[in-house]
């Protein structure tokens, strides 16, 4: 097959070449305010322009562990004893006694309690226990039916999920991954994996022979993921609770935040 070329044209004149390739002449009085305007601009991204721009440093989460039996907690700082915590916890299937750090103050900290009604916290001596850091955090987007997983504050990834009810809903707040388990049949009501957080049903005070703790697990109704379908907890399909599982290793002490 032959190419044809298309035809030359003739180009324009030299000289109006020349006058194109300048460009338009502009009054000196404007170029003095264009040549200024570009030193202010220089100026500002050196001095100023990037002022508030930068991202907050990245704090990792302190996890605290009992070293024994049993974990006083006090009101305050040298204050009155206020709970016992037990190490290995009866309560949740002889795992340790883990609990997030809120403030350290040296020789005390602050923690906030795996105990009902949510939210209440206590101070524990910073002696009585191990403390490590944990860069990862979950978030669960109730309005969005999704639960996100973080690593130093980055997006690693989403799941969908179903959640409580309005009639039994999911509490919203700040929690931690307090247990985790193997349930024994993989293929029943609670799939794979459970991880147990530190929250309680704002509406139940037992639910399945327990106490009406919020949990993250899978299900053997897939078929509700996306919707308002739990009496609290946060229900994962089978195989996301284990790439879940797989994927991230989530430690005890995880903080889980149950947004709207």
């Amino acid at each position: 097959m032959a190419i044809q070329q298309a035809p030359r044209t003739e180009g324009p004149k030299t000289s109006e070449r020349k006058a194109r390739q300048r460009g338009p002449i502009l009054p000196g009085w404007l170029l003095s305010i264009i040549a200024i305007l570009a030193v202010a601009v220089a100026v500002a991204g050196v001095t100023g322009g990037n002022s508030g721009s930068k991202k907050a440093a990245f704090i990792p989460a302190t996890v605290a562990v009992a070293h024994y039996a049993t974990l006083p907690v006090y009101a305050a700082p040298g204050g009155a004893l206020t709970h016992q915590l037990m190490n290995p916890d009866p309560a949740n299937y002889n795992q340790p006694q883990v609990l997030l750090v809120l403030r350290n103050a040296g020789a005390w900290l602050q923690v906030s309690l795996p105990i009902s009604p949510n939210g209440q916290t206590g101070w524990v001596k910073t002696s009585e226990v191990t403390l490590s850091q944990n860069d990862y955090r979950v978030d669960i987007l109730r309005s969005l039916h999704q639960l996100r997983v973080y690593r130093s504050n980055v997006l690693q990834k989403a799941y969908p999920i179903a959640v409580g009810t309005a009639d039994t809903p999911t509490p919203g707040g700040t929690y931690f991954i307090k247990v985790l388990l193997k349930p024994p049949n993989p293929a029943g009501a609670y799939g794979p994996y459970a991880y147990g957080l530190s929250g309680y049903s704002s509406v139940l005070t037992n639910f399945d022979g327990g106490n009406g703790v919020i949990g993250i697990h899978g299900t053997d109704q897939p078929q509700v993921i996306g919707h308002d379908a739990s009496h609290g907890c946060i229900r994962l399909t089978d195989a996301d609770v284990t790439d879940l599982h797989d994927r991230f290793d989530l430690k005890l002490g995880t903080p889980v935040r149950i947004l709207a």
